[in-house]
């Protein structure tokens, strides 16, 4: 997310305090959406540079005026959603942050995509479909196993305990965890009767309802 670094610096040097933090939530929302759609280039980097310097000389001073000016290149939600739909996600970090902005959307927090990156040896990511299946994941194929095991769909939180203890167990043996779980979107993944990569699909097109919520580009 260094692309944005000059434009952050000249909204914190020229923005209202009010306006600071409705523009950080509005760089970090663009931010997720380059990084899902994969759109992330750099020419995008120039047009940072581009709008930091309008915040500089003040014909940019506030966020409705720098959504009108930069929308234009941000995925829309009709560009988003697809994306978002089919998304693969093999940093760990950035799994976390995007499960846990989804869960605080869920919640109804009022600044979901504020929250911090967990520590890992707090709440972990856990992979339903594990990465390497052992006895009762026969149904699936491998080669569509691999291709599924970083889905987005495929993804929860644990706490660290609970993560430990299912490591490459069946969805039989997972279920109930996952139903236990204090984390709203863990506990409806286990409402499911199996595992599948129509529950894989599924689960990950009902997200994309809570990552418009998440990182709106339109307030």
């Amino acid at each position: 997310l260094e692309q944005y670094r000059p434009l952050l610096l000249a909204i914190l040097k020229s923005f209202q305090k009010n306006e600071v933090t409705a523009a950080l939530k509005y760089l970090i929302s663009c931010s997720v959406r380059f990084l899902i759609s994969g759109n992330s280039t750099g020419n995008l980097e120039k047009r940072y540079c581009d709008l930091a310097q309008k915040v500089l000389q003040k014909k940019i001073t506030n966020t409705k005026q720098l959504r009108r000016d930069f929308n234009s290149n941000v995925p829309s939600d009709r560009e988003f959603i697809p994306s978002f739909n089919i998304a693969r996600v093999s940093k760990p970090y950035l799994a976390r942050y995007y499960l846990r902005a989804l869960e605080q959307a869920a919640r109804g927090e009022s600044q979901p995509e504020l929250v911090p990156n967990p520590n890992a040896d707090d709440v972990n990511l856990e992979h339903i479909l594990p990465q390497n299946p052992a006895a009762g994941w026969g149904h699936i194929p491998a080669d569509a196993a691999e291709t599924a095991y970083n889905r987005l769909g495929n993804l929860c939180l644990l706490t660290q305990e609970d993560n430990h203890a299912l490591g490459n167990a069946s969805f039989a043996e997972k279920k109930q965890m996952l139903l236990d779980s204090d984390f709203r979107l863990t506990q409806i993944a286990g409402k499911v009767s199996r595992w599948s990569l129509t529950e894989i699909d599924n689960r990950q097109i009902a997200l994309g309802k809570w990552a418009l919520k998440a990182w709106p580009i339109d307030q």
